[in-house]
């Protein structure tokens, strides 16, 4: 047998879709006139902004790879080196720092516009876990510009072949390396 609407009620408060369904849309509407509405900008161009940040961090990638490839940057037998030391020596070390600071921008404007469109339309008992997966990419994002500002050292090759010591400009760049994949990691894990 299916229970009626009014078997459902507890205490008052009725657990009935229909009658949380246009008070959540109300709440929704006051909390974004509270808040105040998103740019026109942010609700024109922020659906594209996860797209933009796939291809700025793939090409800032990729194309660093092949500066540092082609300029002999890299030692031989690393076929896939780690992503810092594309970042070690001119010119690669410029399109790293400008594609990679490009991409953390990227991050934060999908993370203002899912905050914006998306948040508020998470029910109440999630909504803390939504709002720290937002603080996480920003978290993210300011490693990642952290890191690419703040390049690995120039002698790192020499590091790999054992002639040199790591140096506190590695070591800080290593650091905001740690806070951007920490950062990443909580965004969907929330």
């Amino acid at each position: 047998a299916k229970p009626s609407p009014s078997s459902l009620r507890g205490g008052g408060e009725s657990f009935s879709i229909q009658s949380k369904a246009p008070n959540s849309v109300k709440r929704h509407v006051a909390q974004r006139k509270v808040r105040g509405m998103p740019s026109e900008a942010l609700k024109s161009y922020g659906k594209y902004a996860p797209t933009y940040t796939l291809f700025a961090g793939l090409i800032t990638l990729f194309g660093t790879l092949f500066l540092a490839r082609s300029n002999g940057h890299l030692p031989d037998d690393l076929w896939l080196p780690m992503i810092s030391f594309n970042s070690a020596l001119l010119p690669e070390r410029f399109l790293y720092a400008v594609g990679f600071t490009l991409t953390a921008a990227g991050i934060v404007l999908s993370a203002l516009f899912a905050n914006a469109y998306f948040l508020p339309l998470v029910e109440d008992q999630h909504k803390c876990l939504s709002t720290t997966s937002f603080w996480a990419a920003v978290v993210a994002a300011v490693g990642l510009t952290w890191q690419a500002v703040i390049p690995i050292q120039a002698n790192v090759k020499d590091v790999l072949e054992g002639k040199g010591t790591i140096d506190m400009q590695s070591q800080v760049h290593q650091i905001g390396a740690v806070v951007l994949f920490l950062g990443g990691h909580l965004v969907p894990t929330t």
